[in-house]
C-alpha cells in the first residue's frame, strides 16, 4: 500500500518537478490548493507536506502548495466538487469516492480486502492496480499543465472531470 501511495505521490510530483527543473525561468508564481479530509499527522497529510516542500524547492519558490488538511474545505464530496469547479487544484481522498466515476474503484473500498500491506501492494502494483489507473487515464483538454495536479492526464483529474461523467468500468 505504501508503494502505491508513493507511486501516486511521485506520479503527481514528478511532472511538476520535471517542469520546474527544466524550465524554471518560464514558471510563473502560482499557488496550488491541496485539500484532504484527514487531519495533520495522518500519513496522507504527511505526504502532502513533503510534496509541498519538494515543489517549492524545485520551482525556486515560484510554486506554492497551500495545504488544507482536516476537512477545512469540506468532506470528500465537497472537495471533489471543488476540484471539478477549479476551486482547488489537488486533493487526497478515499478511493471509494471515485467509484461513482469509475466503478472498479469500489472494489478497493471493501473492508478487510487484503490480509496484509504486502498483499495490498502486490495487488495494487500488479495488473488490477494498473487496470484501475488505465481506466481513469484520458486527456482532459480543460486542464492546464500546472492548474490541476500538473497533468492533463492525471487519473484523478480525468476521472473527476465534469466532461467525464460517464462511468468506465
Amino acid at each position: 500500500m505504501f508503494n502505491t501511495m508513493m507511486k501516486l505521490a511521485l506520479g503527481i510530483a514528478l511532472p511538476v518537478m520535471l517542469f520546474a527543473g527544466t524550465a524554471s525561468a518560464e514558471v510563473r508564481a502560482h499557488t496550488l490548493k491541496f485539500a484532504a479530509a484527514n487531519n495533520k499527522g495522518h500519513p496522507q497529510v504527511t505526504g502532502m507536506e513533503k510534496f509541498a516542500e519538494i515543489v517549492k524547492a524545485k520551482s525556486g519558490g515560484k510554486i506554492d502548495v497551500k495545504l488544507f488538511p482536516g476537512g477545512v474545505l469540506g468532506g470528500d464530496v465537497q472537495t471533489v466538487s471543488a476540484l471539478q469547479g477549479g476551486v482547488v487544484e489537488m486533493l487526497v481522498l478515499n478511493a471509494g469516492i471515485l467509484s461513482s466515476n469509475v466503478k472498479a474503484f469500489g472494489a478497493v473500498d471493501l473492508p478487510f480486502l487484503f490480509n496484509s500491506g504486502e498483499e495490498a501492494d502486490k495487488v495494487m502494483d500488479g495488473a488490477f492496480g494498473k487496470s484501475l489507473s488505465e481506466s481513469c487515464r484520458r486527456p482532459v483538454s480543460s486542464v492546464s499543465p500546472i492548474g490541476n495536479s500538473a497533468s492533463a492526464t492525471s487519473p484523478i483529474i480525468a476521472a473527476l472531470s465534469p466532461s467525464s461523467k460517464t462511468s468506465r468500468a
